[in-house]
């Protein structure tokens, strides 16, 4: 599984939270001397010397543990879900932060009304900085989904009034003693001018805009979510670029850009492979069908 998004940052952040929660938070000192050294667990149960219990500093842990669970999801699924991703892992940290603000700023006068000093641990800035991070990683899943979002036509995947993409320099001929090291999953280039690439199209059989027709405007067509690519489908279970597909001496070719979810070819999953008239193709949750000639 691929982690999405600020998944790559929350993640790491939460483990970092759930481990600093159980390191040493305060250090509790007298006249100099230190008295004791509490953890995350030791204040939020209550213990001899660390005053009474702090059970809302269990939401601490929770918001971990949370943004682990809502990783996997989107991991598994291969696609980060607005509604869920986005707000719920932004908010994920804005309790604890408040909670442990509160907390320590009146732990830290009741302490100094008592002629106690009350010195913060690596536990304590660890805890921190893992809120931080979950934060970060829904700010990152919001500028994610926000740029994926600026479609200018779903259609095509360009605006209006833009041309149709113009075909991409031919490369090197296949004599070309690179052209031997292809590897068994890889696509090779196209050598034939693009005035001899036949006609051929995707059809959208089940997705958002199930019914539309994309015509392969060149022989290296780029197919996902980004705006970079030739063919844009805004479908939040399409990877930014997803799939590629190439014409080579007479066949189109299909090649998985590494997505996160996969390319199906008529049931099966594929690396790569030659495309045949009719075949359905299907990109996380859109289907479409390959029409050629």
């Amino acid at each position: 599984m691929k982690l999405p998004g600020g998944y790559r940052i929350a993640t790491p952040a939460a483990v970092v939270l759930l481990v600093a929660f159980f390191l040493p938070w305060i250090t509790v000192s007298c006249a100099g001397q230190p008295v004791g050294q509490f953890s995350g667990l030791d204040l939020t149960m209550g213990v001899e010397g660390a005053g009474g219990a702090m059970p809302d500093l269990f939401l601490i842990p929770l918001a971990g543990l949370l943004a682990i669970v809502l990783a996997f999801l989107a991991a598994k699924n291969g696609v980060i879900k607005p509604a869920l991703d986005v707000f719920a892992l932004g908010a994920l940290p804005i309790l604890p932060v408040i909670v442990l603000l509160l907390r320590f700023y009146g732990a830290q006068q009741e302490a100094a009304a008592s002629g106690f000093g009350l010195h913060f641990r690596l536990g304590f800035y660890g805890v921190v900085l893992g809120l931080l991070g979950l934060a970060a990683g829904g700010i990152w899943n919001w500028w994610e989904h926000k740029h994926a979002s600026a479609t200018p036509d779903p259609w095509f995947g360009i605006s209006a009034s833009s041309p149709p993409p113009l075909p991409q320099p031919l490369p090197p001929p296949p004599t070309d003693p690179e052209a031997a090291k292809l590897g068994p999953t890889e696509v090779p280039p196209t050598v034939l001018p693009a005035q001899s690439i036949p006609r051929a199209e995707l059809i959208i059989l089940k997705g958002e805009f199930e019914g539309r027709r994309f015509p392969l405007l060149g022989d290296n067509i780029l197919i996902g979510r980004s705006v970079r690519c030739d063919i844009q489908i805004p479908d939040r279970s399409v990877s930014r670029e997803h799939v590629r597909i190439r014409y080579y001496e007479g066949q189109w070719f299909i090649q998985d850009q590494q997505s996160a979810a996969g390319v199906v070819v008529n049931g099966r999953k594929t690396l790569a492979g030659p495309l045949q008239n009719g075949d359905v193709i299907q990109l996380g949750e859109t289907h479409l069908r390959f029409s050629a000639g």
